[in-house]
């Protein structure tokens, strides 16, 4: 018995109706964004952990920048919970932790720099498929966060920031082949080989004299 597709299947191949030079559809294999939302909070007179200092700096330590290293990002205790009702919803609790350099000016005017993690304890609402079975359906939930801080205070133990700004995205991801038109493949450019501008003016230089030579030996 031959195997044949429903009528209602789209396959990989050429089209039919060419439209603004999309002629095939084409399968890849991409990690595709199920559901994501963003949390944004500010937390006035933050205190924080201030990380290791070095031995030799003297507090307190004036902080001045305050950089979140975002794709180190990690969610700790997560639950996911089906929502009762409402199918492919649940309720997803984690703490997100922010890995964060600090950098500071100490009581001498010696600038250090130290790492500490900023926790926020998040309680959100995603789409997940099929709850919380990730055998039928594989799935990812992740989160990336950044910070802004202004000025802060701190000792060898804690640093008061005095306004932290928290911006945390949380998605739900799966490893899916997605269907999606095509204008073909890429084309390659040719490679341009690199000259160094040094000689780039002397290599320009034609390698005879123009114009016509005046003979200066006897031609009788």
């Amino acid at each position: 018995m031959a195997f044949t597709r429903p009528p209602t299947v789209i396959c990989p191949g050429e089209t039919n109706l060419p439209m603004n030079g999309l002629r095939y559809r084409v399968v890849i294999s991409t990690q595709r964004v199920l559901d994501s939302a963003v949390v944004e909070r500010t937390f006035d007179n933050m205190a924080v952990s201030t990380g290791t200092t070095p031995s030799s700096a003297v507090p307190p330590f004036r902080l001045h920048a305050c950089t979140a290293m975002c794709q180190e990002t990690r969610m700790e205790n997560t639950t996911v919970t089906p929502m009762t009702g409402t199918p492919n919803y649940a309720r997803v609790r984690s703490n997100i932790v922010i890995p964060m350099n600090m950098d500071f000016i100490d009581q001498n005017g010696a600038a250090m720099r130290t790492t500490t993690t900023f926790t926020y304890p998040e309680d959100i609402v995603l789409y997940v498929p099929n709850g919380t079975n990730t055998a039928s359906f594989p799935y990812e939930i992740t989160a990336e966060g950044v910070t802004y801080t202004t000025e802060g205070v701190g000792d060898r133990s804690t640093t008061t920031i005095e306004r932290l700004c928290v911006r945390i995205i949380t998605r739900v991801t799966a490893q899916t082949d997605m269907l999606i038109p095509s204008y073909g493949f890429a084309p390659v450019n040719p490679a341009v080989s690199y000259t160094n501008e040094t000689c780039r003016d002397f290599f320009a230089q034609p390698l005879f004299p123009n114009g016509r030579a005046v003979p200066t030996c006897n031609q009788g």
